[in-house]
């Protein structure tokens, strides 16, 4: 029997609060997108000659204008001119530097990806010159000894001495769980948002006006409830949506200028993040999205026009591009034009099924509680089948989106298991498949019993009644809390970088070593 497993929603839930807990660790050690693939000079390489510039090559490419290379000798003193140039296609980054000695010299290096993320490295190298000989006076002929041409010794072209690849260097870890922490709490509220007006239209609306034996009083009493519990939670998204926006924007102004939250508090800096970066489109977009929605919800507490959910529900999927504009999506948009068109899809799906999920824990049973007798049956048999239809297509729409981003940024079977981005990408379909588990208990066990029992036309609450709608409340609950999981999942990896572009550092390093055998 399912019972006691619906009765256990309190082991399942410290289990998923273990999940999260196991989530957060694993962020505070996310990597960046962009990877330095190559560099020149290499790391820990011994020159013979000294370079005349630093050249650094990565896996994506850099938005210009918030790079820095700064190149320094034993004594800390900088021999670099200051000058980074961005070049072949904003992949390489490059400095020139002065005229340098022999000697032990270290890069320090930051950029800037063009999905909007940090990555900062240090590597050194040294410098050998050849040591010259003192000349010495050519002693005179003697009287009468032959003419000997004088041969000049031939300059040796110089090598560089067996160097390791740059993936050797020191490549800075980007302590990520505050970034990670404001995308979560970002993608709560947008699929809280869009979820809920689409529950709203095409679930909850359509099963109270078609259950038999209501009333015109009792509907719009029972939409009315809903719409009172839909405001309150809209106006809790949209409060945590705006404070996400202005963490994130915090963060990203510390991050790409390299200074400390107070400072990146300046009005200065925060107007340069949005001006002059990509974030900046996506911040704002976010933040107009949701004061629309503020507007919205603001009417919807005195009106309920039919218009307004209907425009809430097109600002709240326009609202759901913002992560796609600055992410892994928009990092490869150039190759693959399709890139965020398919994310977008991939995020409004995600909100029609998870953030479904959430209202159907949290606005269904209020209106339950208020129906009379056999009411609360017939609701539950008109709601259960329309979402599980809703589910069903949003499912197979997230496994179509999924398979090609999965093509996109993951290049083989052996990167999920070798690679940062596969392992978390792994849990998260481990959490998903828990979920599908629930909604096929909902769908072939529940739903059959619920219908039985409106059929039979029983007036009054029967302990039949309570057991089947506490069971179906446990599940969608336990369903709901492993959605939000799953959304910590999401969060975390796109500060991670890509399993493509790790395998296509390991793939460089290969190489290398193979040159040197």
């Amino acid at each position: 029997m399912i019972w006691p497993i619906m009765k256990g929603s309190i082991c399942n839930s410290k289990l998923v609060g273990g999940l999260l807990l196991a989530l957060v660790l694993l962020s505070s050690i996310a990597f960046a997108h962009t990877k330095l693939v190559r560099s020149h000079p290499r790391a820990k390489s011994t020159l013979k000659q000294a370079p005349k510039t630093v050249d650094l090559w990565f896996s994506q490419e850099l938005q210009p204008g918030f790079n820095t290379i700064v190149v320094t000798d034993q004594t800390g003193k900088r021999v670099d001119r200051g000058d980074v140039i961005v070049s072949e296609g904003g992949a390489k980054a490059q400095i020139s530097l002065g005229e340098l000695s022999s000697g032990r010299y270290t890069v320090d290096w930051k950029v800037l990806s063009a999905d909007q993320h940090t990555i900062r490295g240090k590597f050194t190298f040294t410098i050998a010159l050849p040591q010259l000989a003192a000349p010495t006076e050519p002693s005179p002929p003697r009287p009468g000894a032959p003419d000997v041409q004088k041969v000049e010794p031939q300059e040796q072209p110089q090598q560089d001495s067996p160097q390791p690849t740059t993936a050797e260097a020191a490549e800075g870890v980007s302590f990520s769980l505050p970034l990670s922490s404001a995308r979560w709490l970002s993608y709560l509220a947008m699929v809280t948002l869009f979820g809920g007006f689409a529950f709203r239209l095409f679930i909850l609306s359509p099963a109270i006006r078609r259950a038999m034996g209501m009333n015109a009083e009792e509907r719009s009493s029972a939409l009315a409830l809903s719409a009172r519990r839909f405001v309150l939670l809209s106006w809790l998204s949209i409060a945590a949506l705006i404070f996400a926006a202005l963490a994130g924007l915090i963060l990203q102004a510390s991050a790409v200028f390299d200074v400390s939250l107070k400072q990146a508090v300046s009005p200065g800096l925060l107007y340069q993040v949005i001006t002059k970066t990509s974030y900046g489109g996506a911040w704002l977009l976010q933040v107009g999205a949701s004061g629309m929605l503020a507007l919205i919800t603001f009417r919807l507490g005195r009106d309920d026009r039919p218009a307004l959910w209907w425009g809430g529900l097109i600002i709240s999927a326009t609202l759901l591009l913002a992560p796609s504009l600055s992410g892994h999506a928009a990092a490869t948009v150039k190759e693959h034009r399709g890139a965020i068109a398919i994310d977008w899809l991939h995020l409004i799906a995600s909100g029609a099924w998870v953030g479904g999920l959430f209202h159907l824990a949290l606005t269904l049973p209020p209106v339950l509680i208020k129906l009379e007798g056999a009411q609360r049956i017939l609701v539950l048999d008109c709601v259960i089948p329309r979402f599980t239809g809703l589910a069903v297509v949003s499912v197979a729409l997230i496994v179509l989106t999924g398979i090609y981003n999965s093509w996109l940024h993951v290049e083989s079977l052996s990167a999920l298991r070798n690679t940062s981005y596969g392992e978390m990408l792994l849990v998260k379909l481990s959490l998903i498949l828990p979920m599908l588990l629930l909604g096929a208990v909902n769908t072939f066990i529940i739903r059959p019993r619920v219908a039985r029992l409106a059929e039979t036309g029983e007036d009054g609450i029967t302990p039949e009644h309570l057991k089947l709608e506490r069971g179906f409340c446990h599940s969608v609950r336990a369903e709901a809390l492993l959605g939000i999981a799953v959304l910590l999942a999401a969060a975390v990896l796109v500060f991670l970088p890509p399993a493509q572009q790790r395998q296509a550092v390991n793939e460089a390093k290969a190489a290398i070593n193979l040159e040197r055998e």
